[in-house]
């Protein structure tokens, strides 16, 4: 349901397809669905980290020692453009978690 300022014309509805950008609402919202797939799991945001790191960002995996795993992949994230983050999620949801 759209919201009361919406309704009377105020703001703009943000029910739109976004298809060549991404506004913050919805990176936010996509960043809140991947938090919520490792909730504050250490493990869960290490091992992510080293797949990330080596699969997708195929950078060394060393590079994570001494960070907050979760903070690196955050900092990530927000980092990407917007068709990067789609294929993160992409990444993220294709890869096999024990």
């Amino acid at each position: 349901m759209k919201r009361f300022s919406e309704r009377i014309g105020v703001v703009d509805s943000v029910g739109f397809l976004q298809t060549e950008d991404m506004n913050n609402a919805l990176r936010n919202s996509l960043w809140n669905y991947l938090h919520s797939l490792f909730k504050g799991n250490t493990d869960d945001w290490v091992a992510l980290a080293k797949a990330v790191a080596r699969f997708f960002r195929k950078v060394p995996v060393d590079e994570l020692q001494g960070h907050n795993c979760q903070s690196w992949v955050k900092a990530y994230f927000f980092s990407l453009k917007w068709y990067e983050v789609y294929e993160l999620i992409e990444f993220v949801v294709d890869t096999p978690r024990s």
